[in-house]
């Protein structure tokens, strides 16, 4: 008679559980080894000092102090636009990243707010700051910040040549036909919409900011973003459109606390915006701005706030 050989429930469950514990031993195997085989070798960062979106990378890499870990190429205007620099990156802009493996691949990536996430969590060391908090409401409250600023302020949505700006270039965006003007300009009506843009994502920002930094006790993404790009605020509005003292901040009293208490009290933030200072500057030498304040004349637009 044949004999039939049953396992129980119990049994089953028994040799399952060290299947699956070998299987995971497997797959964890193979991870190490692509790891092994796809071990970062460099990383390499395009930057451009006048940029407020490049600026942000080298503002988390002084409070890294990261930069001994990352090569850095400056990129000017001009070569940013050039068919070498379009193989870095396709969308001709700063900043970028090339990333190159041990097994001599490389892969590239562009937006400041992807490649800040990027290195924020591959280059974490036991003191590193957690710039996504761990909690999912104020992740997403981060991201918010990030989102608002990138879309609405500092990237223009277009890559293309011609009127295709970012909001902020309202400030220094040469008109068309100008001495200064390039491949990108600003029409005067257009100017004027993109500042009163800039006023009410002010506000914008000043609601999202919880105090004493965007995300509340913590330093996160979003101060990295935003922290430029005021940087260029202080700076551009009153040299260009005259805003008076005070102005930018009017009705934002924690925005200015965040700006002129916390942030500056971290050194790398001051470092950062010196060296906007001394790249605006250096622009306004150049003259670039005096077409731009001489359409300000221009009475039928508004150019002061509030």
């Amino acid at each position: 008679a044949r004999c039939a050989f049953r396992a129980s429930p119990d049994m089953r469950a028994s040799l399952a559980w060290p299947a699956a514990s070998l299987a995971c031993i497997v797959a964890v195997a193979v991870l190490l080894r692509r790891a092994r085989r796809r071990r970062v070798s460099q990383l390499t960062f395009y930057d451009r000092g006048s940029s407020n979106n490049a600026a942000r990378i080298r503002l988390w890499m002084y409070l890294e102090g990261a930069e001994s870990a990352i090569t850095i190429v400056p990129v000017t205007h001009a070569e940013q636009r050039s068919e070498e620099y379009r193989s870095v990156n396709p969308f001709m802009k700063c900043p970028a990243l090339t990333i190159h493996f041990s097994d001599g691949s490389s892969s590239w990536l562009a937006e400041a707010a992807i490649i800040l996430e990027y290195l924020s969590d591959t280059h974490r060391r036991p003191w590193s700051r957690r710039y996504l908090p761990h909690d999912p409401e104020l992740r997403a409250h981060v991201r918010l910040v990030v989102r608002c600023h990138d879309l609405y302020l500092a990237s223009p949505n277009c890559s293309q040549p011609g009127p295709f700006t970012h909001t902020q270039g309202c400030m220094y965006v040469a008109p068309p036909g100008g001495k200064h003007c390039t491949d990108r300009w600003i029409g005067r009506s257009e100017r004027a919409a993109k500042l009163a843009e800039c006023w009410k994502q002010l506000d914008v920002l000043h609601t999202l900011l919880r105090g004493p930094f965007f995300a509340g006790a913590d330093l996160s993404l979003a101060d990295l973003a935003v922290w430029p790009t005021l940087c260029f605020f202080e700076f551009y509005l009153p040299r260009v459109f005259g805003w008076g003292e005070g102005a930018l901040w009017h009705g934002r009293p924690r925005l200015l606390a965040w700006y002129e208490q916390h942030m500056a009290s971290l050194p790398a933030a001051v470092r950062v915006r010196d060296e906007l200072r001394r790249s605006m500057a250096a622009k306004e030498a150049t003259g670039c701005l005096d077409e731009i304040i001489a359409e300000t004349r221009d009475e039928a637009f508004k150019w002061v706030y509030p």
